[in-house]
């Protein structure tokens, strides 16, 4: 009954990031590689071949092949059925970000909002070279004040300003591959091993044997559902990376 309770008035809102996330992408395309070619491996490993513009291309030919984690989408679309609802925040551009939805939600039924760099400035601290910048990670704020105008769009509330942004992190998480991107609310964040190339192809022909990265996650989120803040629980999942970056002693007052 409780459950249910959460599911329709207290629902968990999942923010996935993209990258070594719930997917890996291959730029330029390797011809030559027979390991994923197979009728067999193909079956295995879902992927589509599409242009990146971030690197050079010509006009109609792809030049990434992008990979998604085993049972990722699967994970994500059955949290539905918990009620929840979920969001991408990912550092890549609009254009590239179009192009993985269109096969990760071609009815746009299992996204509500979709953040990237084109909406909001994204710096990688792994190329900032030691300059100062005002902001870096991935602030869910943000998250939230889209959630807040799809809801305005769909006339279900006004907008009440702070206070839709502290219930929205109560029950807010981010999975991310890169824990620098919990800077602006360390205690919302997962840590996710992140999926590479070489994890897709030494994982063939169990994938879902060699990655069980999605079984965390999807633990993560049934002990959360429950929570009536997801911050006193996701503790319990913290990697010693998001713990050296931001210890508990501090990331409880942030």
């Amino acid at each position: 009954v409780y459950g249910t309770y959460k599911a329709n008035y207290d629902p968990l809102h999942i923010v996935w990031d993209l990258d070594h996330t719930i997917l890996c992408s291959v730029t330029p395309i390797d011809q030559h590689k027979k390991s994923t070619s197979t009728a067999n491996n193909k079956q295995l490993l879902k992927f589509m071949d599409h242009i990146d513009d971030d690197f050079e291309f010509v006009e109609a030919v792809p030049n990434t092949r992008t990979y998604f984690r085993p049972g990722a989408l699967s994970l994500i679309a059955f949290t539905r059925y918990l009620g929840a609802i979920n969001h991408v925040y990912t550092a890549a551009q609009g254009s590239y970000t179009h192009n993985i939805l269109l096969i990760a939600d071609p009815d746009e039924t299992l996204f509500r909002t979709v953040t990237h760099r084109g909406l909001v400035p994204h710096f990688d601290a792994d190329k900032l070279g030691g300059e100062k910048v005002s902001f870096k990670g991935k602030d869910l704020k943000m998250v939230a004040k889209a959630n807040q105008t799809y809801h305005l769009r769909s006339a279900k509330y006004d907008d009440h300003g702070d206070d839709d942004d502290d219930d929205f992190l109560r029950r807010a998480i981010l999975f991310d591959d890169r824990a620098y991107n919990f800077d602006p609310q360390p205690l919302n964040g997962v840590h996710v091993k992140p999926y590479t190339e070489e994890d897709m192809v030494s994982s063939l022909p169990l994938p879902f044997v060699y990655d069980l990265e999605v079984g965390r996650m999807a633990l993560v989120l049934f002990a959360c559902h429950f929570a009536g803040d997801v911050r006193a629980v996701l503790p319990w999942f913290r990697s010693h990376k998001h713990n050296s970056l931001y210890p508990l002693s501090t990331s409880s007052s942030s």
